[in-house]
């Protein structure tokens, strides 16, 4: 028989386990709860408040520097929580978006394949010519060539009127396009498009395709943040066509089908449940290495614009005091702690699939 402190150590070591097991999930929540709410505190400016006489002030010294300060004389720990709020919003919006994404584009591919769905002809050529127009337009705007053939001071109206004949030009020759073709379906091969796609997309790194993608555009978050979503549309498309690949030759999907059940029902009812533990697993790692590749652009200093704190920024300051060692250990600290939960769940989720 199990004696009553034999049993009462078995006790503790289940309730240790428990907390090892959720720890990740905790922090995570913690952080995001503190870095989100902190700013309605009366000092959440501090981090952003430039104090020149207290630069380079050691942590655990006074209390309302409780980490220190920085360069500038900026409450560390302030700018170390609106640091999180930056990293989170370079995180979990793009990759949210670029899963759902990613997950449309998988399934279309997966189910209806080369052959599955069919559009006129018309529809064919429109949807060619807008994608192909949008192409040309969007490196006319921001490469801005019109500086070259217009005075000074004129530019933002001639982009107005290259916006507009280039959609007329567009108007027009789908309309003698029409003319000439007929109304006979085609098939759309989706499944050979997302192959090539991704085929092509996958040949660069994520960090080298965000480097040229942000040197198309200013420094701006909300530019990086999409053009983080469509960088890691990848992997979730990739993962939903095969799983649904997988899913149409099994005997339920086959009678849904041909019950004429609608496809969102077939989606909802029957694909997203098999889907969902695979794109969370992948969205937790996907995450985990998004959060250190936003800190390496910070840490370059790209794609962020200098107002906005950042972990990699603080990674990137502490290189001008050798001595000020605070300044690398925290946000480190953070960014680690982070960066290793996130590992940890995706590996907790991909556990109990098995």
């Amino acid at each position: 028989m199990i004696g009553y402190g034999e049993k009462h150590q078995n006790k503790i070591q289940n309730w240790f386990v428990k907390i090892l097991a959720f720890w990740p999930l905790g922090w995570l929540f913690v952080l995001t709860l503190i870095a989100f709410t902190f700013s309605w505190w009366p000092q959440a400016t501090d981090g952003t408040f430039i104090q020149p006489e207290i630069a380079y002030l050691p942590p655990f010294q006074e209390k309302k520097y409780f980490f220190g300060t920085d360069q500038l004389g900026r409450n560390l720990l302030f700018y170390l929580l609106q640091a999180c709020q930056t990293a989170w919003l370079l995180t979990f919006p793009p990759l949210i978006l670029s899963t759902s994404a990613g997950m449309i584009m998988g399934f279309s591919a997966g189910y209806y394949g080369n052959s599955g769905l069919r559009v006129s002809r018309w529809t064919h050529v429109v949807s060619a010519l807008i994608l192909a127009g949008s192409l040309i337009f969007y490196p006319v705007y921001y490469w801005r060539v019109s500086v070259y053939f217009v005075p000074a001071g004129f530019e933002s109206g001639f982009k107005i009127v290259l916006y507009v004949v280039f959609w007329v030009l567009v108007f027009f020759g789908l309309r003698f396009i029409g003319r000439k073709i007929s109304t006979k379906k085609v098939s759309l091969p989706l499944d050979f498009w997302l192959a090539k796609a991704v085929e092509t997309w996958s040949t660069l790194p994520k960090l080298l395709l965000l480097l040229l993608l942000s040197a198309l555009t200013s420094p701006n978050l909300f530019v990086l943040m999409g053009w983080i979503a469509v960088s890691f549309w990848v992997l979730p498309a990739r993962l939903t066509q095969s799983k649904v690949r997988e899913l149409k030759s099994k005997p339920f999907l086959e009678a849904a089908v041909a019950m004429g059940l609608p496809t969102r029902t077939i989606l909802v009812k029957y694909i997203l449940p098999s889907l969902k533990g695979p794109l969370l697993i992948n969205f937790c790692f996907a995450a985990s290495g998004l959060l250190g590749i936003g800190a390496s652009l910070a840490y370059l200093g790209i794609g962020l614009p200098p107002e906005d704190p950042s972990w990699g920024k603080m990674l990137a300051n502490a290189r001008f005091s050798v001595t000020a060692w605070w300044l690398l250990l925290f946000p480190s600290l953070f960014l680690l702690l982070s960066i290793f939960s996130l590992q940890t769940l995706g590996h907790k989720l991909s556990l109990k699939r098995r």
